[in-house]
């Protein structure tokens, strides 16, 4: 059974914790960062990734993960001009709550946590990373 979310209720907590730290490590020497932390090199601003999409949404973009994503974090969507240009869809590390709501939805099983993304697709936390520093 699919879970309810209330859209407002949930973007809400989510801009509640990035504005109290929660998403980011704001130590500058970088000490303390924790496992799957990356550093945006275009802004230098630090971003936690929760979810990962993978080798298996490449060709696919299958979307379903979009339609059940409560907080519309998956993108490129089929109605944004670059659709197109991508060959697959990347989670906002900005917007994801950490639902797990895409990896049930995912028919290609693309979506991992990234604490659980298998090796050989390591490189995309990177990629991942990437889409987002560009926009």
């Amino acid at each position: 059974m699919p879970i309810a979310f209330d859209k407002a209720t949930v973007r809400s907590k989510n801009e509640k914790e990035m504005r109290s730290g929660l998403e980011y490590n704001l130590d500058p020497t970088g000490s303390s960062d924790p496992p799957g932390l990356k550093r945006n090199a275009r802004t230098s601003r630090e971003i936690s990734l929760t979810y990962v999409i993978a080798e298996p949404c490449v060709g696919e973009k299958d979307n379903s993960c979009v339609e059940v994503c409560p907080v519309d974090c998956i993108h490129p969507t089929p109605d944004e001009a670059d659709y197109e240009a991508h060959q697959q869809l990347y989670i906002d590390p900005d917007e994801c709550i950490d639902c797990d709501a895409c990896v049930e939805a995912c028919p290609v099983d693309a979506c991992f946590a990234e604490d659980q993304l298998p090796e050989e697709w390591s490189k995309f936390s990177a990629v991942n990373v990437e889409y987002y520093a560009s926009r």
